[in-house]
């Protein structure tokens, strides 16, 4: 498992501290808005990119990730749907499992009654 942390209660970390140290912690510098303006300014977007994924929408942008432009935006949200749905079936999967193994054995046979009917 890995993480990546930003915001911290002490900042800067020292240099010696264990999470800077850890190999699977990416520790990233906090540059938090130090106005009036720029608190409401990140309210504001942060409102409504929430409102956009609640409504169903692709969130455009994620905390420190460049910005996807719309028009590959619109191409992935088919594939976003499809990834959904695997995580979903793969969810029941795991959950259905009694052992954990180097195989998986899954009965298809549902799914070909489902598409044939």
């Amino acid at each position: 498992m890995k993480a990546a942390l930003n915001v911290f209660t002490e900042e800067p970390l020292p240099k010696d501290s264990k999470l800077v140290k850890h190999k699977n912690v990416i520790v990233t510098p906090h540059l938090g808005a130090s106005t009036k303006e720029a608190h409401e300014g990140v309210a504001i977007e942060i409102t409504e990119v929430v409102g956009g994924v609640l409504r169903g929408e692709l969130s455009a942008t994620a905390v420190n990730a460049p910005m996807v432009p719309p028009e590959v935006l619109s191409e992935l949200a088919t594939y976003v749907t499809l990834v959904e749905k695997l995580g979903r079936l793969a969810v029941q999967l795991v959950a259905r499992a009694t052992e954990i193994t180097d195989e998986l054995e899954i009965q298809t046979s549902w799914i070909s009654r489902f598409y044939s009917s």
